[in-house]
């Protein structure tokens, strides 16, 4: 079985992923709530918007 991943797509442009990574929309209750509790609290605030 072949596992999918963003570094195949040519449509992802390069970036530095040597650490870890987390994509979401911030559009659902779940990716905004997500998006908060992993924001540094520098950003918490405009999350919170």
């Amino acid at each position: 079985m072949r596992r999918c991943s963003y570094r195949d797509d040519p449509a992802v442009p390069t970036f530095d992923d040597t650490a870890p990574v987390a994509f979401m929309d911030g559009e659902r209750a779940l990716c905004a709530f997500g998006a908060r509790m992993i924001a540094p609290p520098s950003l918490r605030a405009r999350l919170m918007a």
